[in-house]
C-alpha cells in the first residue's frame, strides 16, 4: 500500500506538470497568431515600397484641342434670369467635355461657377486685355449705331448727376443743351470733317445717369463736368457701369484747372467705383498713344494748355483693354464756351435778340481776368491760336472714342 501511495503522489506531480506546460504551449501558439494576423504585407522583390513608388489608376486623359468646345457668342442680355437660361441652353447643346475659352470667364468651369462669372463678373474677370467672347457682340452693335458707311453720326449726352454743378459750361433748356461747350466743339467738328463726322450739336441730350436711355441710345461716350465733390447713387453707379461694359466711354472734364480740386477727387473716386476696382489707378497716356498719333489732325501730338496754361496729362481707365473712362483736368470746357468759326477766330455772331450764339458774355467780357491764355492776332480781330489748340485736341478725343474698338473688332475707319 506504501508503494502504491508514493506511485500516485509521483504520477499528480507529473500531471500537474504537463498541464501547466500545456498552458504555457497554448499561449505562446496565441501570441504568433496575433502577430501574424496584424504584420504588414509581405515585401514586394525583397524591399518596402516607398509612398511615391505606390502605384497609382492611371488619370482620365485630357482632351486633346480638337476637343476643346466654345461657347458661342450671345446677345448681351437684359436680366440675369436671361444670361441663366441662355448659359443652360449652350450647356444643353454642348458635348460632355464642356471648356470655356474666354478670357473674361476662365479656362474651365462647372455650370453654377460659370453662371455666376458670366452674370456677376468679378472685377479682375471683368478688366480683361481684350473683349470677352460673351461682351463682342454687344460691343459691335454698339459701334454699328454710330458708325456709317460714309462717316459718323451720334448724338452726344451731357451727364447730369446728383449732387453737382453738371451744367457748368453748359446753357440748358428743356433737358436740352442749347449752348456752351459741348455744343461749340461740336459745332467745329461737324463744320471741320465737312460732314463727315455729323455730331448734330444742336440736339445734345440730357440724361440722368441712372436712366435706362442712356443703354438704349448707347452714345460714343457721356460728357460729365462740374465744380464740386459729388457721390453717385447706387443706381447712377449700376446703370454706368452696364454702360461702359456695352462699348460706351465717360469723358469727365474739370471745370477747375489742375488736379486736387474737389471735382477731380470725387470724378476718380467714383469712376473706380463704377469699374469696379476701387484700387484702380489713373494711367496717364504717353504720346505714342494713338490718340495722339492717330487723331483726326495729325498735327496734335501732345496735350495742349488748357484754362490759363494748366497742362496736365489725360488719364484713363481701361475695360477690355480699351479706354472706358477719360479725364481731362485742363478746363478745356471753359476755354469751349468762347466758340470759333471754322477760320480760328472768336465766334461774336449774335441772334435777333442780340445776344451771343457761340460766346459766354460774361466770360468774354472779363477774358483778361479768366482766360489768361487768350491769344489776339493782327488785323485788329480776337482770335485764340490756343483755343483753337484745344478744339482740335477735342476732336482728336472724340475721334479716337469713335474708332478705339475697331482693331479688336477687325473694322476700320469709313474715314
Amino acid at each position: 500500500m506504501k508503494k502504491l501511495l508514493e506511485k500516485l503522489s509521483r504520477s499528480r506531480d507529473l500531471t500537474l506538470s504537463v498541464m501547466i506546460h500545456f498552458v504555457i504551449v497554448l499561449l505562446l501558439a496565441c501570441t504568433v497568431v496575433i502577430k501574424v494576423a496584424s504584420a504588414p504585407p509581405e515585401p514586394i522583390s525583397g524591399r518596402i515600397l516607398e509612398p511615391d513608388q505606390i502605384p497609382v489608376a492611371p488619370a482620365d486623359p485630357q482632351p486633346s484641342s480638337s476637343q476643346l468646345t466654345q461657347l458661342p457668342d450671345y446677345q448681351t442680355p437684359s436680366s440675369q434670369s436671361e444670361i441663366t437660361q441662355q448659359i443652360l441652353q449652350t450647356i444643353s447643346d454642348t458635348p460632355n467635355v464642356l471648356v470655356v475659352r474666354d478670357p473674361g470667364i476662365g479656362q474651365a468651369s462647372g455650370v453654377k461657377e460659370l453662371i455666376d462669372k458670366v452674370a456677376n463678373p468679378s472685377p479682375a474677370a471683368v478688366q480683361v486685355d481684350r473683349i470677352p467672347v460673351g461682351a463682342r457682340s454687344a460691343i459691335k452693335d454698339t459701334v454699328g449705331s454710330w458708325t456709317k458707311p460714309d462717316g459718323y453720326d451720334f448724338t452726344a449726352v451731357l451727364a447730369q448727376y446728383d449732387g453737382g454743378d453738371w451744367s457748368s459750361t453748359v446753357r440748358v433748356k428743356d433737358q436740352k443743351v442749347v449752348g456752351g461747350s459741348l455744343p461749340n466743339l461740336l459745332y467745329l467738328m461737324n463744320k471741320w470733317s465737312k460732314d463727315r463726322i455729323r455730331t448734330n450739336e444742336d440736339k445734345v441730350q440730357v440724361m440722368r445717369l441712372d436712366s435706362g436711355e442712356i443703354l438704349t441710345a448707347r452714345p460714343p461716350f457721356i460728357f460729365m463736368t462740374g465744380t464740386r465733390d459729388f457721390k453717385l447713387t447706387d443706381a447712377e453707379v449700376e446703370n454706368l457701369r452696364k454702360y461702359l461694359r456695352l462699348g460706351g466711354c465717360v469723358w469727365g472734364d474739370s471745370s477747375v484747372p489742375g488736379e486736387r480740386s474737389r471735382f477731380d477727387l470725387a470724378f476718380k473716386r467714383e469712376m473706380k467705383r463704377v469699374i469696379g476696382n476701387i484700387d484702380a489707378e489713373f494711367e496717364a497716356l504717353p504720346a505714342q498713344h494713338r490718340l495722339f498719333q492717330e487723331g483726326y489732325f495729325k498735327q496734335v501730338t501732345a496735350v495742349p494748355p488748357g484754362l490759363n496754361f494748366y497742362r496736365e496729362p489725360v488719364s484713363v481707365l481701361k475695360l477690355f483693354g480699351e479706354v472706358a473712362v477719360l479725364y481731362t483736368a485742363n478746363d478745356y470746357a471753359d476755354m469751349w464756351q468762347i466758340g470759333l468759326n471754322e477760320k480760328g477766330e472768336v465766334d461774336l455772331r449774335r441772334n435777333e435778340f442780340g445776344a451771343y450764339v457761340a460766346v459766354n458774355s460774361h466770360l468774354w467780357e472779363y477774358r483778361d481776368t479768366y482766360l489768361a491764355n487768350l491769344s489776339p492776332v493782327a488785323k485788329g480781330r480776337e482770335s485764340a491760336a490756343n483755343l483753337a489748340e484745344t478744339y482740335r485736341f477735342g476732336t482728336n478725343v472724340i475721334f479716337h472714342l469713335l474708332t478705339r474698338w475697331d482693331e479688336q473688332l477687325g473694322s476700320t475707319s469709313p474715314l
